[in-house]
This record gives structure tokens, sequence and C-alpha cells, in this order.
């Protein structure tokens, strides 16, 4: 959690900002896509196509591997949790609150470190306390707001 860019990285910061920006749009349409009754399959489905073909788009110039009989049943499980997850999300953001959402998609972080020191032995500077603390507590302050704006409309 200590990010930095060497002067001959600047493209995979480009890519990584990009990005952001695009998990940013795809939660926005996938929020207005459910305020219409689109089915949560269906809005899957089509992410799930769309980004199979970006994927291919940038695996092509690198060159693609046919996966192999050991490597395609780590795929199969990437893909199927993948899906899963994509499911749940869809669902959080068609039918919660997208602050909360958004807020608490971030928590992935927290419990990546947390499974880092616990797996790993990994050591974590002040700074990633900090970005820790950070996520919590934007958090509980998004889950504070939706609560008193829910208790306001009543």
């Amino acid at each position: 959690m200590k990010p930095t860019i060497a002067a001959d990285k600047w493209v995979a910061g480009i890519v990584g900002l990009l990005s952001g920006a695009m998990s940013a749009v795809t939660y926005y349409n996938v929020r207005e896509l459910s305020r219409v009754d689109e089915p949560e399959s269906r809005i899957v489905f089509y992410y799930g196509v769309f980004d199979s073909l970006g994927a291919l788009v940038l695996a092509i110039p690198f060159g693609w591997h046919v996966p192999t009989s050991t490597t395609i049943w780590p795929l199969l499980g990437v893909a199927f949790m993948g899906t899963l997850g994509q499911i749940f999300m869809t669902r959080a953001f068609g039918q919660g609150k997208t602050l909360v959402s958004a807020v608490l998609s971030y928590s992935g972080i927290v419990f990546s470190s947390l499974f880092g020191i616990w797996i790993f032995g990994d050591d974590l500077p002040w700074s990633s306390w900090l970005a820790i603390a950070m996520i919590i507590a934007a958090g509980v302050i998004a889950l504070r707001t939706t609560s008193r704006s829910r208790t306001a409309k009543r």
C-alpha cells in the first residue's frame, strides 16, 4: 500500500487510473440499469462479454496461451468466483446504497493487508496503517450518512 511509479512505468500507472475511472462508470451504469428493472443476470452476462472482449484485445499483442490441463482448473475457479462476485456486486449497487457499496468495496484492501500479515508475515509501514484507518473511517462515515438520510426521509 505504498504505490510508487518508476519513470519507465508511467503507462502502467495511466492504465491503473483509467481502470479506476472505468470502474466508476461501470458502477454508475449498473445502478442505472438496475433502476429500470434490468435483470441482474443480463447485466452480469453483458458485463462479462464486454469485459472478455476488452481482455482479448489486450491479450492479442502479448500472445494468446491456450490453457493446459493443469491451468484450466484454476482458471475456471477464478471465472466462477469472479462471476459470483459480479452478481453480488450488481445486486449491491442495484438494490443498496451506492455510496455504501462503493466504500465497502474498498474493504478488500483492508482484508488483503490483514491476510498478508497473518499468512505471509508482512510488516506494514505506518502509512499503510493510516490508509487502513482512512478506509474504515470512510466506511463508518458512509454508513452514518446514509442512515441519517434514511431517518430524515421518514
